[in-house]
């Protein structure tokens, strides 16, 4: 479908993930490029207001220099239909829900992934998710930055997916609500974001943003380079969990 509307010069806008694959975002860049039009990916993620805070703590220096990242999503979600075909969805939880979590790890970072180490259980239970529902990665970053990710659609969670994840560093530490409700630093200096309930998950932003972009004529944003590097890392980790070492991204 991507590629019929690029055939027929019609802008882009793909539900996550974008792909199953590399090889099939191969074929949609290809399409875009030739027929120069637009392409992206509604990842509401990019737009979080959380994500933006954070940034500014960070650059603020009020944690001296970022170490690491630790993001963690939980919960006991209910996967039917298209999710649970094996055949069809080409992945498991970290393809189709944790691509989410992907992106706003390389936000928060603010740095090319550079390399990915993968696990996950190795214990049997019954389960209808293909591939995994439950995994843990750690990412390399150019900056230098360690980030680890903890995405579960298997672990219970009695706040129903509400998490605190944070960032380490070398003069304090931020801490925050892993959706992005809120966001409390302390460190060289202290700060604490509560963020609008009503628009914490990023929605009316990313709305706003492709509209200005398309009315202005300006490329969308997440860029499909930032996109394939998303999918390149789930891809990564998922060779890593077999390889069972670090997997090269770039």
């Amino acid at each position: 479908m991507a590629i019929l509307n690029a055939d027929n010069n019609k802008d882009i806008i793909i539900e996550k993930p974008i792909t199953r694959n590399i090889e099939e975002l191969n074929d949609i860049e290809r399409a875009v490029a030739k027929n120069r039009v637009n392409c992206t990916v509604a990842e509401n993620y990019y737009y979080k207001p959380f994500i933006k805070r954070v940034r500014e703590y960070i650059e603020g220096d009020y944690i001296g220099n970022p170490l690491i990242i630790d993001l963690n999503k939980t919960n006991r979600d209910k996967i039917s239909g298209w999710r649970s075909d094996a055949s069809i969805v080409g992945g498991g939880a970290l393809l189709e829900g944790g691509v989410h979590w992907i992106n706003a790890l390389v936000s928060l970072a603010g740095a090319s992934p550079v390399q990915v180490l993968a696990s996950k259980p190795d214990i049997e239970y019954d389960t209808n998710i293909p591939f995994e529902d439950s995994m843990i990665i750690n990412v390399e970053f150019e900056n230098g930055m360690i980030g680890r990710l903890l995405h579960s659609w298997r672990i219970p969670n009695s706040l129903k997916g509400v998490g605190l994840s944070k960032v380490y560093g070398t003069e304090g530490v931020i801490t925050f609500e892993s959706n992005g409700l809120f966001v409390y630093v302390y460190g060289k200096r202290k700060g604490l974001s509560i963020i609008n309930p009503m628009d914490f998950l990023g929605f009316k932003a990313m709305h706003k943003a492709f509209i200005e972009a398309y009315i202005s004529q300006r490329s969308w944003q997440p860029s499909l380079e930032r996109i394939r590097r998303e999918l390149r890392l789930i891809d990564s980790a998922y060779k890593s969990l077999y390889s069972k070492k670090y997997e090269s991204i770039l």
